[in-house]
């Protein structure tokens, strides 16, 4: 995945552009001070041969994302749409590594190879990452809004995320045939969340994560529902089976 390769800017820069503080709340003034320097000397600049590697991976990520969108004989509102994903793609791989630097400044000694996950202050900058990825998020959406339609802006969110959303949908549809229109908005909602959360997740990884996690709050609303999830599983695969059988 292209989150292996670097794009970094001058480390006091792009903390601030991100939003994020290195230094750890709650804990000694001196520690803090420690901790944001070790985090802006862990943020070496990339290589350019990696950087070019990135620019590419990225630049072929939004082509795609254009191209799904069909921006036929307007070429300008396309170019602006592109320089919109580029633009995103490159702050969240700043936020990524303004929160992987201050991580790994929280190694308990230098050569440390982990950092205890435990660790309050992990968890602390976690959460500051998610708030400034939050607000990073809200302002590519009104963007984007600002160049497409609803409906674009939904093929632009679908293309982020590996169009898992209309494929779980049709998965669910079809092992419980029986689904009300009510419960399949309620299974609607909970996948749109999802994708919210995954458009600007760093990896797919992090992207899968988010849809894993709402399937799972979805599963315990089919079965308060009263839906034997392993049973319509069962005879999904029957009726698949039975498909594919000669007549």
């Amino acid at each position: 995945m292209v989150n292996s390769l670097g794009h970094y800017a001058e480390p006091p820069a792009r903390a601030a552009r991100c939003g994020i503080q290195t230094g750890i709340v709650h804990v000694p003034r001196r520690l803090i001070v420690v901790v944001i320097a070790l985090a802006l000397v862990a943020a070496r600049p990339a290589t350019a041969a990696a950087q070019s590697e990135y620019e590419q991976a990225i630049a072929k990520r939004a082509d795609g994302v254009v191209d799904a969108l069909k921006l036929v004989d307007d070429d300008a509102r396309a170019g602006r749409v592109r320089e919109i994903l580029l633009f995103h793609y490159r702050a969240l791989r700043d936020a990524q590594d303004a929160r992987d630097a201050a991580i790994r400044a929280l190694r308990p000694e230098a050569g440390s190879a982990e950092v205890d996950r435990s660790d309050p202050r992990v968890k602390q900058v976690q959460d500051q990452t998610q708030a400034a990825v939050d607000q990073l998020h809200e302002k590519f959406i009104d963007k984007l809004a600002a160049e497409l339609t609803s409906e674009q802006v939904e093929t632009v969110k679908n293309e982020m995320t590996y169009n898992v959303l209309p494929v779980t949908f049709g998965a669910y549809c079809e092992i419980h045939p029986k689904l009300t229109e009510t419960q399949k908005a309620k299974i609607l909602e909970m996948l749109a969340e999802a994708r919210e959360k995954a458009v600007s997740a760093f990896s797919a990884k992090e992207k899968h994560a988010w849809f894993g996690k709402y399937k799972g709050r979805i599963n315990n609303y089919l079965s308060s529902e009263g839906y034997d999830l392993k049973a319509d599983e069962k005879a999904w695969r029957e009726r698949r089976k039975a498909a594919t059988q000669p007549s």
